[in-house]
C-alpha cells in the first residue's frame, strides 16, 4: 500500500496543493485532501476612519474585505496573497514572507496610519495592537472566520494504519486541530512551514519534522517533494 499525503489546508488552498504535488512527484504517494479548516465571510462593516494603508495575512483577507477599501495601498504576507491584492485592484507596495517581517519593516519605512488589517478570526500576530503600540495607528476588521472541521474518514485511517504519512502544516491552529484529534498510530512526517507550527506539531510525536526553508508555498512544495523521495520511492 502507498504511503499517504494528507492535505489539511482549506478547500481551494488544499486543491491548488494537490495539483501542485501531482504534477512534481506523480502517482507516487497517495493525497488525501481533508481540510481541518473551512472559510466562512463574515459581515464586516468600516467604521469612518479614512484609512491610508491595508494590511493583507491571506489571500482570505482580501477576497472578503469590504468594497470600500479598494484601492488603497496594501502591504502583504506572501506572494499568494500580493497577487489576489493585485488581481482586486489594490496598490501592492510591499510582500513579507511572514507577519513577524511585515510588522518590522512596516515599522522600518515608517509607514504612516491609520492602516487596517484586514483578518480571520484567528490570527496569530495582532499587527494592529502592535503597529498601534509603535506610534502607527493601525485597526483591525475580521472579514472572515476559521472553522474547524473533523478530519476525514479517509485521512483518519490513513493515521491510524501502518504505512508512512506525510503531513504538511501550514499554520499553529490547523498542527492543533489535527492533533487534538489523536493519538495516531502511523508513522507522520511533519513538513512544517516554520517553526512555530512544527513546536505545535510536536503533538503528533511524528518520526520526523521537516521546517521549509523559507515560510512560503514554494518552500513547502520543494520540502514535502524531497520529503516524497525517501518516503514515497519511485
Amino acid at each position: 500500500m502507498r504511503a499517504s499525503i494528507i492535505i489539511t489546508r482549506p478547500q481551494a488552498a488544499g486543491e491548488r496543493l494537490a495539483k501542485q504535488l501531482r504534477d512534481v512527484i506523480g502517482s507516487h504517494c497517495a493525497l488525501i485532501r481533508s481540510p481541518v479548516i473551512d472559510i466562512a465571510p463574515v459581515s464586516a462593516t468600516l467604521g469612518q476612519t479614512r484609512y491610508r494603508g491595508v494590511l493583507f495575512t491571506s489571500a482570505h483577507g482580501v477576497i472578503h474585505a469590504p468594497d470600500g477599501i479598494r484601492p488603497l495601498p496594501c502591504w502583504c504576507v506572501g506572494d499568494v496573497t500580493a497577487r489576489a491584492a493585485r488581481d482586486a485592484g489594490y496598490d501592492v507596495k510591499h510582500s513579507a514572507p511572514d507577519a513577524e517581517t511585515l510588522l518590522a519593516d512596516i515599522s522600518t519605512a515608517k509607514i504612516a496610519g491609520p492602516l487596517l488589517h484586514c483578518r480571520g478570526t484567528y490570527a496569530r500576530v495582532d499587527l494592529a495592537k502592535r503597529l498601534t503600540a509603535m506610534g502607527i495607528p493601525c485597526d483591525d476588521l475580521v472579514v472572515y472566520a476559521q472553522r474547524s472541521r473533523a478530519l476525514s474518514a479517509k485521512a483518519r485511517a490513513a493515521l491510524g494504519g501502518e504505512t508512512p504519512v506525510i503531513l504538511p502544516l501550514y499554520s499553529p491552529r490547523s498542527a492543533a486541530l489535527v492533533a487534538d484529534q489523536g493519538p495516531f498510530a502511523a508513522q507522520i512526517t511533519v513538513v512544517a512551514i516554520s517553526d512555530a507550527v512544527a513546536n505545535q506539531a510536536a503533538r503528533l510525536e511524528p518520526v520526523r519534522v521537516i521546517v521549509a526553508d523559507h515560510p512560503d508555498g514554494v518552500a513547502m512544495l520543494a520540502a514535502i517533494a524531497t520529503v516524497t523521495g525517501t518516503v514515497c520511492p519511485k
